[in-house]
């Protein structure tokens, strides 16, 4: 009968263009839900039509509001949003909602005020009459964006020209709060969505902030310990006048990096090698004060030659064992040194930026007591002595070795000891750490004179 023609129409026609009719008196005013009319034949199919709008808009939940082309394996009672550009059997009918039911789609164009939950973003979403906007938020919500997109990564998204977070009552403080000590919490500005500065906990507790200019290679420009609260700035300081990085004192433990008592010739000198075994070397005389002193000792190290070689091989004295006995840093740098070679203190000339064949100090071992750590030190503050005996000695410094660049005290013509501060900038680092090298010249005056006692004293380390 009537009802088998309505079925068959169905089937014929399985797209169906928003089926709610202009609110009159046939229909409600709110959904257009039919109204069943007096002596109306087939009131089931009126009835049924109403159900199925109830069911569609009601506690209406969208699987998206994303999808353009409609799903080819629709589950009955589906509910998508439309959005523009939509193709098929969706197209032309741009924010309404499509309800898959009875096997075929139903549009429903919605009015101001309606509102539909997104599963797939988790938004509370209400028609305005123009547009459908997020309407309210859960608490706790998911994610929330202000004028742009939030997604899982960035749950809060903001795109605006500036925020505002001011106080209510007396006070305001925002808070970034990690895990632990080795996670991040930061602050991270950026161009282009690129990284340029990172102000806050990178990876420890101690206060940092970085730069980069690629967005992938960082620097700590400022350290601020988090026990002590002191300053680190590992770039240093620019001066803003020269650009230039302008040199600061530390004062250091005060330590005597070269010294010594026993009466000696000017450098460079050499000795005869008696024996060596492993790392020790062994004088034919008792000379050892003349090139390492027991001062010295976890302080300084002096490089020494064996001119019988060819070419120059050198070694680093660490250590005074005896009187004709010293240590070096590492045996095999002389490994194949032999009885009745030659052992000098200066080193050959040329050596490096060394031209006055001065002798090279290597001060790590004090850096890294006294201040923690191994660095290239810009320079040194020194008390320099120099006494003599028969006539003048002289003790001169230099920070490269090159002619022009030494400089020290000298002691009286009769010997008589004289002292003074000096200031030296060094730039040449050491070949077996990192830091730099101080070069020292004994020189002496009159044909008997002698040097009884040389000194340089550490009293600072210029960074």
């Amino acid at each position: 009968g009537r009802l088998s023609s309505f079925r068959s129409f169905r089937q014929a026609e399985p797209q169906r263009v928003d089926p709610m009719p202009s609110p009159d008196i046939s229909a409600t005013p709110n959904l257009a839900l039919p109204f069943i009319a007096a002596a109306q034949a087939q009131k089931h199919v009126t009835h049924t039509e109403a159900i199925r709008a109830l069911d569609a808009l009601l506690q209406i939940a969208l699987i998206s509001r994303t999808l353009t082309v409609p799903p080819s394996s629709p589950v009955e009672g589906d509910r998508y949003l439309v959005p523009a550009g939509a193709t098929g059997v969706w197209a032309g009918h741009s924010n309404a909602i499509a309800a898959f039911q009875d096997g075929g789609w139903n549009f429903y164009v919605p009015r101001p005020g309606w509102v539909a939950w997104s599963e797939s973003d988790e938004q509370l979403l209400a028609w305005t009459g123009t547009t459908w906007v997020v309407a309210a938020l859960s608490d706790p919500s998911p994610k929330l964006g202000i004028n742009t997109t939030a997604d899982t990564s960035n749950r809060l998204a903001v795109a605006s020209s500036g925020v505002l977070l001011t106080h209510e009552g007396s006070s305001h403080r925002a808070v970034i709060n990690k895990a632990a000590a080795t996670d991040t919490g930061s602050l991270i500005l950026q161009t282009n969505f690129s990284g340029r500065a990172e102000i806050g906990l990178a990876g420890d507790d101690h206060f940092r902030i970085k730069t980069s200019a690629t967005g992938t290679t960082w620097s700590d420009a400022l350290i601020a310990d988090a026990a002590t609260g002191a300053v680190r700035l590992p770039g240093g300081l620019i001066d803003a006048t020269t650009g230039q990085r302008p040199a600061l004192l530390l004062p250091t433990t005060v330590r005597d990096i070269w010294r010594s008592d026993l009466a000696s010739p000017a450098t460079p000198r050499s000795y005869a090698i008696s024996t060596v075994a492993g790392d020790a070397i062994t004088l034919v005389t008792n000379e050892v004060e003349q090139i390492f002193s027991v001062y010295m000792r976890d302080v300084s190290m002096v490089r020494v030659w064996n001119t019988s070689k060819s070419p120059a091989q050198s070694a680093w004295v660490d250590w005074n064992l005896a009187a004709n006995t010293l240590r070096v840093s590492n045996a095999a740098h002389v490994a194949g040194w032999l009885p009745g070679e030659t052992l000098r203190l200066g080193d050959p000339n040329p050596t490096g930026t060394n031209t006055l064949q001065m002798l090279a100090l290597d001060i790590s071992r004090h850096l890294q007591a006294a201040h923690g750590s191994v660095f290239r030190q810009r320079g040194l503050k020194l008390s320099i002595a120099a006494q003599g005996i028969g006539g003048g000695a002289s003790v001169d410094c230099s920070g490269t070795g090159t002619i022009g660049t030494a400089f020290g005290v000298i002691s009286g013509s009769d010997g008589g000891r004289q002292s003074a501060f000096v200031d030296v900038f060094t730039t040449v680092q050491s070949p077996i750490s990192n830091s730099n090298l101080l070069f020292i010249r004994e020189s002496l005056s009159g044909g008997t004179a002698l040097a009884p006692s040389r000194l340089l004293r550490l009293v600072g380390v210029w960074v």
